[in-house]
């Protein structure tokens, strides 16, 4: 698991390697919630090797950001875009806190989205208590919200000089415009696997599009024995989900077909960092 010092504080200690198995599946068999979030940082694990480049969209304080660095090593690269300034300064805190000698994390400051310059971001109430759930929209931002605009730019726009690896997108049902913002990306095929939020349905937007550029959908579903790929329902399921598009599928079905998790090992804040290990649990 992530060794967190202060949640509240938003400090994460990079880890030292990685756990799997049986063991981290019992500890989360009577947890939906932990499931998933054990699924989350596993599935990136199966995806991503070392040396690869991974784009982290709403990064937040740096939680996957965290988990990427780990798995791409020293001779990977991570980029992190988080578009609120008081989260932002978490993530980059975070971030040096780790040490950048290990691996190239690069932290930007800005909304993702199809258009460049401005757009309008919206905080509900729930913000002061969940710093994740500021959303982009082009539409007007709901009387009960509090309104404010900040910088943005298309992902085509980011210093992407190789194939992405793994792009994950968490931006609050903005995803299909952030996709939009990736077209030339997705059209040149430099992007080989995308982790997004989506309804739980088959024709949405944002999958329409991916499929229209070639990729292969699945929603993704946490269980105790790992996670699973399943296609996205033909009926009206409007249930918030992650989802996998990839160009891939053949490699997906197999680095998805041995179950259980691959979980973080927590790492004394004391201690310096140590090279990544792999401990297996029978």
């Amino acid at each position: 698991m992530l060794s967190v010092k202060s949640f509240s504080a938003g400090q994460i200690t990079k880890p030292s390697g990685f756990c799997r198995g049986a063991i981290v599946c019992k500890s989360i068999r009577k947890n939906s919630s932990a499931a998933a979030s054990f699924g989350m940082v596993s599935m990136r694990w199966r995806l991503v090797r070392e040396g690869d480049f991974v784009v982290d969209v709403g990064a937040n304080i740096g939680v996957v950001s965290c988990a990427m660095a780990a798995c791409v090593g020293p001779g990977g690269r991570v980029l992190a875009i988080e578009m609120m300034p008081d989260t932002f300064r978490r993530l980059k805190s975070n971030v040096d806190r780790w040490g950048n000698d290990r691996t190239a994390v690069q932290c930007f400051n800005i909304a993702l989205s199809d258009r460049a310059g401005e757009v309008t971001v919206g905080l509900s109430a729930d913000f002061e208590i969940n710093k994740g759930v500021a959303f982009v929209s082009h539409q007007p931002i709901p009387r009960d919200c509090v309104a404010l605009r900040v910088p943005s730019i298309t992902l085509s726009q980011l210093p992407i000089d190789r194939e992405i690896t793994l792009l994950k997108i968490d931006v609050e049902r903005h995803e299909e415009q952030v996709l939009l913002g990736a077209s030339t990306l997705l059209q040149a095929r430099s992007v080989r696997h995308i982790v997004f939020e989506d309804w739980e349905v088959a024709n949405t937007p944002a999958k329409k599009l991916l499929a229209a550029f070639g990729y292969t959908v699945w929603c993704l579903r946490a269980g105790p024995f790992g996670l699973r790929l399943r296609p996205p329902p033909a009926d009206d399921r409007l249930i918030h989900v992650d989802c996998l598009a990839t160009l891939d599928p053949n490699s997906v079905r197999a680095a998805f077909a041995k179950p259980g998790y691959r979980a973080l090992k927590r790492q004394r804040s004391d201690t310096p960092l140590s090279p990544s290990r792999v401990r297996e649990f029978a």
